[in-house]
Order: C-alpha cells, then sequence, then structure tokens
C-alpha cells in the first residue's frame, strides 16, 4: 500500500463507506413485528418506513411498507376493520 492511499482510506473511513457493520440488535427489531399488530404499534418498534406502496382490492386495500435496511412489511386493511399486520419479509442478513 502506497502512502498515497492512506489518506482516501482514511477519508473512506469517515464518510462512513467502511466501518462496523448495524448493531445486530437494530438490524432484528423487524423480527419483533407479530401478525395482527396495529400501523401504530410498528411504527413505535421501527419507525416510519422508508417507502409505502398500497395496492388497491375490492373493499380492503394492502398496504407494504418498506424499511431499506431490515425488509418489508404488509398490512391488510379491510374496509370497517382496523389495519393489522398480515405479513413480513426480512433482509438476508449479508446484505
Amino acid at each position: 500500500m502506497s502512502l498515497s492511499s492512506i489518506p482516501l482510506i482514511g477519508l473512506f473511513i469517515f464518510a462512513g463507506v467502511i466501518g462496523p457493520e448495524k448493531e445486530p440488535a437494530q438490524a432484528s427489531r423487524i423480527n419483533e413485528v407479530r401478525r395482527g399488530m396495529s400501523p401504530s404499534e410498528v411504527k413505535a418498534l421501527l419507525g416510519p418506513p422508508s417507502r409505502m406502496c398500497r395496492q388497491i382490492l375490492v373493499r380492503r386495500h394492502l398496504e407494504q411498507w418498506q424499511y431499506d435496511d431490515q425488509g418489508w412489511i404488509e398490512f391488510e386493511c379491510i374496509r370497517g376493520e382496523e389495519p393489522s399486520v398480515d405479513q413480513k419479509s426480512t433482509l438476508p442478513s449479508s446484505l
């Protein structure tokens, strides 16, 4: 390794490109989400989603909350009922 590459490595570490991985406790919080939880319970546990998608169906809609570093959660929203978690998917830990 040449002396000119040392400042570059320092810059990457400072910028967060190279560094310690996320804490396992934070990355696995999505595993605490259970079927039947309300959107407010999920938001209290994981915070606001990075992206939301909605699929409109007859008398109901599906809402998917995506968390970039953890996975996604899908809520079933039936007309006249409270929305609740229907399913979830976690990202592989190697990403």
